[in-house]
């Protein structure tokens, strides 16, 4: 039901903005609007206002404005002659047409201007990771440093830190760092690094060799049947330590390892309780889509993530009992009342079993180890939420909420509205050549999917979506395909540099092959999308069409 409405408000928002385009240019162009449609095919409830008849109708897969005579073959009174559709100058035609995909896009900028200056969630400048031997390495840059500035610019989210480094082109940075309450400035060269885009596209940019702070730790939780860590031995609870000599931490770690395995044997160092493992597990070959939607074949080792928390301090409260006993932000807690942390989820047990109010906790500080006495604010065994929010202990998520004033949320969102717009254009420009397949393309099915996923994550999840697909929407509305907006562009600009209107009859022919073409491609997609469904008996039905 989630899906079936989301899809409804967010299909209906859409022809709603596009066709309401169309509808004010026509009339602050002096055009006579008969019917204002939301939907095709026989009206559901309609009422007319004036000349105009607004009606909803019952196909919900588009919506029209049908303007005063724009067939141009139809006899109008001589009053309303000259407010026809097809007697007014190109130009003012044109601007009509070009309304209805611009006010898509003027959605977009709108959504995209609200939700940055309401908030979005960005990773916060705290170093998870540096490579050895990287520029960050060298530098003495370690994890759980704080990136604080970069050649005297204020660096408040990660991403800011990789628009500093393009922009560099490879010189010496300055880079302000600060290490629980010790300041810094260390001078990093970037250095030329390749990597692949989102299309497999070898590219090169600069980079320190750091990566951000990530929350969840490479403890396992769920394994299926079959996969390869359960065939190779591993249980659920194990800590990954390392995979082929390669130390790991957090769980983002884990995948590009394994992808990066092509399906050879590794070996898999892992912790079950206090005793080491090793396993020797082979990846198994799986399907999953990329960000294009594209199947693509990767090697998985079949787990995942328990959610355990890295036992790293992010926030502590003024005046608490762990404020008084010296804890600082981005300390890592290594033992409670003499027991091992591994996870913050370790402390739960530690609290519950510890006797007397003073806990003495052994904390990483850069480097340095040192002992940290809380005394007061226990609770008892309340549960680890409670008992570190009691000492005023909150763990590090890694994340900030970026908020923007509205000029810079404006700017924001234009440029967010023309890269979204580009890539719509790349990636269908890709699928013409043959680079990307055709089977990334998503019809009504796949879209109230995505828009009922988008519903449950929350309202910012949804109308973001709403932003993608609307402009979308407006890219695609602007090909010079006769039916769609560009199509008529396309024939108002020849009029406008022959001087000589195309023949209504060329029209005619060039507007319904471009129908029978937008309907072929229509039944694609819903092939396509039913095809998504693995629905086994449908699948094997549509087997007789390929």
């Amino acid at each position: 039901m989630v899906t079936l409405i989301s899809f409804v408000v967010l299909l209906g928002i859409l022809i709603f903005v596009h066709e309401l385009g169309h509808f004010l240019v026509a009339r602050a162009c002096g055009v006579g609007v008969e019917k204002f449609s939301l939907g095709f095919g026989r009206k559901i409830i309609g009422k007319k206002i004036g000349e105009t008849e607004y009606v909803i109708s019952w196909i919900p897969l588009g919506g029209y404005v049908k303007l005063l005579g724009e067939a141009g073959a139809e006899e109008l009174p001589p009053e309303d002659a000259k407010r026809s559709f097809s007697v007014q100058p190109p130009w003012k035609r044109l601007l009509i047409v070009l309304a209805g995909p611009f006010s898509n896009f003027f959605l977009a900028l709108v959504i995209f201007c609200i939700v940055f200056v309401y908030g979005l969630p960005n990773l916060a400048p705290i170093v998870g990771m540096t490579l050895p031997g990287s520029a960050a390495g060298e530098a003495g840059i370690v994890a759980g440093d704080t990136i604080t500035s970069i050649d005297g610019k204020k660096i408040s989210y990660w991403t800011e830190i990789d628009e500093i480094l393009q922009a560099s082109k490879g010189k010496d940075l300055s880079v302000g760092v600060r290490r629980g309450d010790e300041e810094k400035t260390v001078m990093v060269k970037p250095r030329l690094t390749g990597v692949k885009d989102i299309f497999g596209k070898e590219d090169s940019v600069y980079r320190l060799g750091i990566s951000p702070v990530s929350h969840t730790l490479a403890v396992i939780g769920e394994m299926p049947e079959g996969s390869a860590a359960k065939e190779a031995g591993m249980l659920r609870g194990d800590t990954i330590l390392s995979i082929d000599g390669r130390k790991i931490t957090y769980w983002d770690e884990i995948r590009p390892v394994v992808f990066a395995s092509e399906g050879k044997e590794l070996e898999v160092i892992a912790r079950r309780g206090a005793v080491e493992k090793t396993f020797t597990v082979k990846p198994k070959a799986s399907r999953e889509k990329n960000v294009l939607g594209e199947e693509v074949s990767v090697y998985l080792i079949g787990i995942q993530a328990a959610g355990n928390t890295h036992a790293v301090v992010g926030q502590i409260k003024p005046d608490s009992p762990a404020h008084k006993a010296g804890f600082l932000q981005g300390d890592k807690i290594i033992s409670a009342d003499g027991k091992k942390v591994f996870c913050w989820e370790d402390m739960e047990d530690i609290f519950k079993d510890a006797s007397g109010d003073g806990l003495q906790f052994v904390v990483l500080r850069g480097g340095r180890q040192m002992t940290l006495t809380v005394t007061g604010g226990r609770k008892g065994p309340a549960g680890i939420g409670k008992e570190t929010a009691a000492m005023g202990l909150y763990p590090e998520k890694g994340e900030v909420i970026e908020r923007k004033n509205p000029a810079a949320a404006f700017v924001s969102s234009l440029d967010r509205t023309w890269e979204f717009s580009k890539l719509t254009v790349v990636v269908i420009a890709k699928m013409i050549k043959g680079a990307v397949s055709p089977r990334t393309l998503g019809g009504p099915i796949f879209i109230a999917q995505t828009a009922g996923r988008q519903a449950r994550e929350g309202v910012v999840s949804f109308i973001l979506f709403m932003a993608i697909l609307s402009i979308n929407l407006g890219v695609i509305n602007l090909f010079p395909v006769p039916v769609l907006d560009g199509g008529h562009v396309l024939f108002y600009l020849i009029e406008i540099v022959t001087r000589r209107a195309i023949p209504q009859k060329v029209k005619e022919w060039s507007t319904q092959i471009g129908f029978v073409v937008l309907l072929m491609l229509m039944l694609f997609v819903i092939m396509i999308d039913i095809e998504r469904l693995d629905i086994k008996f449908i699948n094997d039905a549509l087997k007789f069409f390929k």
